[in-house]
């Protein structure tokens, strides 16, 4: 009998309360796993934290604070910095993930911005 792989048992799980799908992008909270267009992404689990905030509350900008507090407990300039590196590394990751935009919005925040338009235009 053949091994079933981890995106194997990724496809045929059901999706759970809490779990989070928006477009391709598939976060199986419960797992702390991820999809995008059914391809498995490895995320730390500070990114999938990240993620998991931001696409909670899609087109709508996530305070440095509220992030930070939920990832360390604690809010400062150098959890701010944290941010920034975790928001990069997410953005690497995502970069052929349309119609995904990971936002700063200088001094507030962060929002994970999903472009319908470009989704439809496929």
């Amino acid at each position: 009998m053949e091994q079933a792989t981890a995106l194997n048992l990724l496809e045929r799980r059901t999706p759970q309360p809490g779990d989070i799908a928006l477009g391709n992008l598939q976060l199986d909270i419960a797992n702390y796993q991820a999809t995008v267009g059914g391809v498995a992404v490895d995320f730390t689990f500070q990114e999938f934290e990240f993620l998991r905030r931001l696409a909670a509350n899609p087109n709508r900008i996530v305070p440095f604070n509220s992030l930070a507090n939920a990832l360390w407990d604690q809010s400062g300039h150098r959890e701010v910095r944290r941010l920034n590196v975790i928001a990069f590394r997410l953005r690497v990751k995502l970069a052929h993930s349309d119609p995904y935009c990971i936002e700063t919005v200088r001094g507030r925040g962060y929002g994970l911005l999903i472009d319908d338009t470009r989704e439809k235009a496929r």
